[in-house]
């Protein structure tokens, strides 16, 4: 028997492409959720492992089902398709396995009916993107199905999970952050289309790209100056709508507005990346934690793991791009230009000017002999 399949089942629900990029901002909407409801549904500990169970077998079966039926495609275009190494009675059997993993789990909870709502539309919503004879995917409806399975509908069942029914939340927060989720969706799909437009236009691909339809310097430039803006002011919005849980995360968002305004020739697409995959939940969930440490200790568990990988992934995915972040820029002026050369170096050159300076220039000059 080949180990082959067995050896592909892991790379093939590929983790690292959405579960590190979106489980903080999830986590930290769970600990705002959590930590403003008036009464959970359950303890926090059991919410929490249902959650992430529910949202890895959710978020594999989306990825196993959108590559079974693109086997065909992948041969074509000469990209590697790990589920190709299963037979269809083995593919069958993952994808009710992975079905079962994302809703069995909320058996152990109390029924909640916006959660099974929303899991039902998320999982319906994956199966027309992939499958025929809908295939959203190869459609421009797609681009709309992508941003709400990815962003939108996870956050709706995080919010709704850990807190109470979304109808009794802040209904402008709500829809800010719909909105934010919704056009942060769409401008990754759009990314995705930039990235892979040479392998959709090979012949037989039906995938609908929109870098194929359009120039590639139009489409980056309409990212840029008009997705991007209304993408910044719909963040900026829901975390103003938060109160002091979200004003931590309401000042980073303002920095990026006044860089934005400042640089209104951006010419990166992925530049406002950093805000929702890393500042923004750090400084929501932080936030959290600090008002409510007593109740969101085990959200905390969770939370600080993911926190020194994605701060170096992001500062080593932004200095290999050249993107650096306005948070990075806003830092770096702070110690550099007001710290050190206003504050440090003109104290540093007082002192030796003094007596005080004697030893210093006495081991300097010892050292330049030598």
């Amino acid at each position: 028997m080949s180990l082959q399949p067995l050896r592909s089942l892991a790379p093939t629900f590929r983790l690292r492409e959405w579960f590190r990029a979106r489980a903080l901002l999830l986590l930290a909407l769970a600990a705002w959720a959590y930590g403003t409801s008036a009464a959970p549904v359950a303890s926090l500990w059991g919410l929490l492992a249902v959650w992430l169970l529910s949202y890895l077998g959710l978020g594999s079966f989306g990825y196993f089902v959108n590559d079974c039926f693109d086997i065909a495609q992948d041969l074509a275009a000469g990209k590697r398709n790990r589920v190709a190494f299963f037979s269809p009675l083995a593919r069958a059997g993952i994808v009710l396995a992975l079905l079962a993993l994302a809703f069995s789990p909320w058996a152990l909870l109390p029924w909640q009916p916006w959660v099974s709502a929303l899991l039902l539309v998320q999982a319906l919503l994956l199966c027309v993107y992939a499958i025929p004879p809908f295939r959203l995917k190869s459609r421009a409806a797609g681009l709309v199905a992508d941003a709400l399975y990815a962003f939108v509908l996870p956050a709706g069942i995080t919010v709704a999970a850990f807190g109470m029914a979304p109808a009794t939340h802040n209904a402008l927060m709500l829809c800010a952050l719909g909105c934010a989720l919704f056009l942060t969706g769409l401008r990754n799909i759009l990314l995705h289309h930039l990235r892979d437009r040479e392998a959709d236009a090979v012949p037989g691909s039906d995938t609908y790209n929109l870098a194929l339809r359009l120039p590639v310097a139009l489409l980056e430039r309409r990212i840029c100056t008009r997705l991007i803006p209304l993408e910044l002011v719909c963040w900026l919005a829901a975390m103003l709508s938060l109160g002091r849980e979200g004003a931590p995360a309401a000042a980073i968002a303002g920095i990026y507005l006044v860089q934005m305004v400042r640089k209104m020739n951006l010419t990166d697409p992925a530049w406002l990346n950093p805000l929702h995959d890393t500042w923004l939940p750090l400084a929501l969930g932080g936030m959290m934690f600090f008002l409510h440490p007593a109740t969101l200790w085990p959200l905390l568990l969770a939370f600080l793991p993911m926190v020194p990988w994605l701060l170096l992934f992001r500062l080593g995915r932004d200095v290999r791009n050249r993107a650096w972040l306005p948070v990075w820029l806003f830092v770096r002026y702070l110690l550099w230009d007001k710290c050190w050369h206003r504050g440090v170096l003109p104290l540093w050159y007082r002192i030796l000017a003094t007596p005080l300076g004697k030893p210093y220039y006495f081991l300097y000059n010892l050292l330049r002999r030598k």
